[in-house]
Order: structure tokens, then sequence, then C-alpha cells
């Protein structure tokens, strides 16, 4: 079961994100939103947490075997 409690909806064209990205990305932490543009859409989706850097995933265990090379 997904973590969104709404759908994925229609929410603005891509001229409309441009000229004012903050209520999408707002919208996008409740659920996935959709940006319509002339030639496809763009699907926005807030996922929680921090990225990490390569060094800090390669430490952590069981990503690297002895003899793999970063």
């Amino acid at each position: 079961m997904s973590k969104y409690r709404l759908p994925i909806r229609d929410f603005c064209t891509r001229e409309e994100f441009e000229a004012n990205p903050a209520p999408a990305l707002d919208a996008a932490m409740k659920a996935p939103v959709v940006i319509s543009a002339s030639n496809g859409r763009f699907v926005l989706r807030f996922e929680e947490g921090l990225k990490r850097s390569v060094k800090d995933w390669a430490l952590s265990p069981g990503q690297l075997e002895d003899d793999d090379r970063l």
C-alpha cells in the first residue's frame, strides 16, 4: 500500500510551475502531482529522507565486497 493518501492528479502546466514552483512542491509533499508539458508530463513526488554520500553508503554494512572499487 502506498504511503500517499491522495491520488496522483494534474496540478499545473510546465509554464505555471516555472513561474511559481512553491505550490506544486508543497502539494507533492502530500501526494504525487502531474505537471503537464506540451509533449508529455512530469510526475513530481516527494521522498522523505536525506541523501547520503557515496562514501557513507559504501561504508555501510553489506554494500561492497573486498575486491570492489569505487
